[in-house]
């Protein structure tokens, strides 16, 4: 004997709203023959997105993401789509790229060092020799 699998329809407050407009535009391809009928499935649109506007879907994004994230929820639905509340992760090339930046700032910081090391040197070995003349002219 096969097993016996059973489907339930889901209720109109289960459906979301993009599934209730995709219903709404196959009958309205099935029985399309009148102006009639193409302004009472306009209508229903209207009354349709009515109903989804006053919840989440009304929000915008982000107030949507802030409330399911404070209320604990996982993933949550807005405007026919599914989202997670997870906050994005910081990405390795970011923080490769500040290794780089940091590596290659204090690689310039020690080559400044070197060269005002240089010159400090350089200006006293100028003021030595500038001094030893000195001495040989006055004697």
């Amino acid at each position: 004997m096969a097993p016996v699998t059973l489907r339930f329809r889901k209720t109109a407050k289960e459906k979301t709203a993009k599934e209730r407009l995709a219903e709404i535009d196959k009958e309205k391809a099935k029985e399309s023959g009148s102006i009639k009928a193409v302004a009472a499935f306009q209508k229903k649109r209207a009354r349709v997105m009515k109903e989804y506007a006053k919840g989440v879907d009304k929000m915008s994004f982000k107030e949507a993401f802030a409330a399911k994230r404070k209320a604990g929820n996982k993933t949550f639905t807005w405007r026919g789509k599914k989202y997670t509340t997870e906050l994005a992760k910081p990405t390795t090339k970011t923080s490769t790229f500040n290794k780089k930046v940091t590596a290659i700032n204090k690689k310039r910081a020690a080559e400044r060092k070197a060269k005002a090391e240089a010159r400090r040197k350089t200006m006293q070995s100028m003021a030595k020799r500038l001094k030893s003349r000195k001495a040989q002219r006055n004697k």
